[in-house]
């Protein structure tokens, strides 16, 4: 297992959620711990699910690393991710109407 990320899309299940998108869609960079793609978007689907959101796709998934030129908000998400083997962590949606999706 290591941290995996990848650039994740979502859209907002009818009814009650945990978060909101303003517009119905959206995207943002999500880490976990996993042991391959398919473990990411496993983790990454359950973990959107009880927020309330779809996950429409996966996008730049690799292990962290794999990356190069990461820095910022994104290096400090895979830091804090790296410290605690439960924690999936995620930003900021930037949301869109849906039918772009």
């Amino acid at each position: 297992m290591e941290v995996w990320v990848g650039l994740i899309e979502v859209t907002q299940i009818p009814g009650d959620q945990l978060i909101t998108l303003e517009l119905g869609a959206g995207f943002t960079w999500f880490t976990c711990w996993a042991d391959s793609a398919e473990g990411f978007q496993t983790k990454a689907t359950e973990v959107m699910r009880f927020y309330g959101l779809h996950l429409t796709g996966c996008d730049q998934v690799s292990a962290a690393y794999d990356r190069v030129g990461v820095e910022g908000e994104l290096l400090d998400r895979i830091e804090r991710t790296r410290e605690s083997h439960a924690h999936s962590l995620f930003g900021t949606f930037h949301t869109y109407p849906p039918q772009y999706s």
